[in-house]
């Protein structure tokens, strides 16, 4: 059976997968409901293993990893948002609006919009491992978190193109990403190459839809890290949570 090369970006959606033989392919992006245990089940029988996912996994104390994160990415740092713990994310999500949320919360201890906008996500995937956990079915090491912007300064560094100076929701920067990937590619992964592979859901008369492009790029950056990873070895050592989930942002 044929293994992949795995990175997964959350999307309104659900779940964009972006899949690689390896650094020189056009990688299969498909899409699925945000169903993490069917996206599971769907996934790991064809990935290598770890499969590398833009979602906070590990709900404990984040603060260290955080901040050397945003440290390592300089002007994109505000990528990074400060992820609360289990308790403060489970009493978040009984909350209706935004708003209630955050109501009584210190200032400090607030939830950004993009936070709460994510909070079902986050708690999915952790509510998941922690039943795998239970059940003696353990796939933290198999499902781990990365960041892709964090995949993209990698990536620009191994092949010496320049790291991302625009944030990606402008064209500008939307290009800088698609530059690197094609430079650590040697070209074999460009926009045009991506485009001409996708399934018309993806696609307008100006080429990739602009609800997908982002979350298209983000997979491919962390499928393309798994890859340099699994080949040469990840850096980093993961701490652990209250449950023993391990937190971490996957690197080279």
């Amino acid at each position: 059976m044929t293994k992949y090369y795995v990175g997964i970006d959350g999307d309104k959606d659900g779940w964009v997968v972006a899949s690689l033989l390896n650094s020189k392919t056009v990688p299969q992006i498909d899409i699925y409901p945000s169903d993490i245990k069917a996206l599971w089940q769907k996934v790991s029988p064809n990935a290598k293993f770890p499969v590398l996912i833009d979602i906070p996994i590990g709900l404990g104390n984040r603060a260290d990893l955080e901040r050397s994160l945003r440290k390592e990415l300089g002007p994109a740092k505000s990528s990074v948002f400060s992820t609360k713990d289990r308790k403060a994310l489970r009493a978040a999500r009984r909350s209706p609006t935004f708003t209630a949320a955050n109501h009584d919360l210190p200032k400090g201890s607030r939830f950004t919009k993009q936070e709460f906008a994510i909070i079902d996500k986050i708690l999915e995937v952790d509510d998941y491992l922690i039943s795998c956990l239970k059940s003696n079915a353990n796939i933290t090491s198999e499902l781990v978190e990365s960041h892709p912007e964090l995949a993209f300064v990698r990536l620009a560094d191994l092949s010496g193109v320049a790291r991302p100076s625009t944030k990606k929701t402008k064209q500008a920067g939307k290009a800088q990403r698609w530059d690197i990937i094609a430079g650590f590619s040697s070209g074999a992964i460009s926009r045009a190459k991506v485009t001409a592979s996708l399934n018309l859901k993806f696609i307008s008369k100006n080429g990739i839809k602009s609800q997908y492009e982002d979350d298209i790029l983000d997979a491919i950056a962390l499928a393309l890290l798994n890859f340099q990873g699994q080949s040469h070895g990840f850096s980093n050592i993961p701490l652990l949570d209250a449950n023993l989930i391990p937190m971490q942002f996957a690197s080279v």
